[in-house]
Order: C-alpha cells, then structure tokens, then sequence
C-alpha cells in the first residue's frame, strides 16, 4: 500500500487534462512495463530522437499496456477503459515514457533541470511541467 505523502512526492505524467502519479514502480508493473519500455526506445530512435511515425498497431499497444500498468501503481482504481476512453495524445503517451523509465529505475533522475527547450540528459523526450 502506497502513502498518501509517497504518491504526493512521487512524479506525475499528464494525460487527458488530468495529472496521474508514478510512484517507483515494483515487480509486479516492471515485469510487464520495462520489455515493452525497451523494445519500444529501441524502435523510436532515430538520430538520437525520439520519432513515434513509425510505430506499428502492435507498438501503439504496447505504449498503451505500459503506460497504463505504471498508471495502476499510483492509481489502482484506475479501469482499464476508462483509460482506453481518455482523450490521451500521442505527445501525452510519449511524454510518460520518460518518467516510467525513472520510476522502473532504468534511467537516472536528473537533479538539474536542463536547459530551456532540451531534454534533460539521460531521458527519452523533454518532459511536461509538473503540477504546482
């Protein structure tokens, strides 16, 4: 069970106009987020940038499972259609890549942010803004 002071600290991913908590995400999400995590970085690079206009229907599902197994971890009350049914962008899933991939502990948190229009080093695309 998850405090409600560690879902408080723990990074929030913006989908749908709504700011969901990522806390670290145990065996359970990471068995099933980190492959699909891994196979879809390898797939969306290209020159060192993350390009998503390649993806398949079956990598689109695979962004889908991994994003909404590392949302259930924070919010376990979270339904499976309900979060088929948000209106979710593209740039919104993508942008979660990043803090999933901290939170399984594949990549480093950066402790400073960087600068002004670049993705901190280390993460997959720039991030959005947490909430205040």
């Amino acid at each position: 069970m998850i405090s409600p002071l560690e879902l408080n600290a723990a990074p929030k991913v913006a989908l749908a106009g709504n700011w969901y908590p990522v806390p670290m995400l145990v065996p359970r999400q990471q068995r099933i987020v980190i492959p699909k995590l891994l196979s879809l970085m390898k797939s969306m690079a290209v020159n060192g940038k993350v390009d998503p206009t390649g993806l398949t229907t079956e990598q689109y599902d695979d962004l889908l499972d991994l994003v909404y197994v590392a949302l259930t971890r924070g919010t376990p009350d979270l339904k499976r259609d309900h979060f088929m049914d948000m209106p979710s962008t593209m740039l919104e899933l993508i942008a979660a890549m990043n803090t999933i991939a901290e939170q399984t502990g594949m990549m480093k948190r950066e402790t400073a942010g960087a600068a002004s229009g670049e993705a901190p080093a280390g993460s997959l695309i720039g991030t959005a803004s947490s909430p205040a």
